[in-house]
């Protein structure tokens, strides 16, 4: 079943689309019904014998077989999103969102503005995810640098107050000498 809100938002004609729905609707080929869940109008198709005799019909579904699944994956995907009133933890992420978007500029088959408006702020969140990191990698970068530019002042301070001491040491030895050689 197909929600006919999910038909109308599509970016075809729809006049046309109302004309077939009705004609096959007519010839008893599609059938209507609500959707259980939330009430809306639905079309389905009413005999599974026409998805096998219609031969053309078939060979289009074979060709878009794939489409087909990863579109109605991706139509969960934003029902989802949109139930949880676009919540950022159901967005799509990794290789899933790669799978969605290389998809949507390969396929054919038009999404609805819930599943565009999907994609694009998964894609809008996996960016900003991206710059976070790369502003955190950054700051993590200068803490470094920082870091190291303190350790070599404090190693040269180190090395200074080293020499002084070695020189002050070699002083006291040398004044010591001195006072005992002056004492004798």
């Amino acid at each position: 079943p197909v929600l006919r809100s999910e038909i109308a938002s599509l970016d075809i004609d729809q006049g046309a689309v109302a004309q077939v729905i009705d004609s096959y609707g007519a010839s008893r080929l599609l059938s209507f019904d609500r959707d259980a869940r939330t009430g809306a109008p639905t079309v389905e198709v009413a005999h599974e014998a026409l998805l096998t005799a219609w031969g053309r019909l078939r060979r289009w579904i074979d060709d878009a077989r794939e489409d087909l699944r990863t579109e109605r994956r991706l139509a969960t995907a934003a029902r989802e999103w949109v139930d949880a009133e676009r919540d950022a933890s159901f967005l799509a992420g990794g290789s899933r969102l790669h799978q969605f978007e290389t998809w949507r500029s390969s396929s054919r088959i038009s999404l609805t503005p819930d599943q565009r408006d999907f994609v694009d702020a998964s894609l809008a969140e996996r960016d900003r995810r991206r710059a976070e990191e790369e502003a955190r990698q950054a700051h993590a970068r200068d803490l470094e640098r920082r870091s190291v530019r303190r350790l070599r002042a404090l190693a040269a301070v180190l090395a200074a107050g080293v020499l002084l001491a070695a020189g002050l040491t070699v002083f006291a030895f040398d004044q010591r000498g001195r006072a005992e050689r002056e004492g004798r």
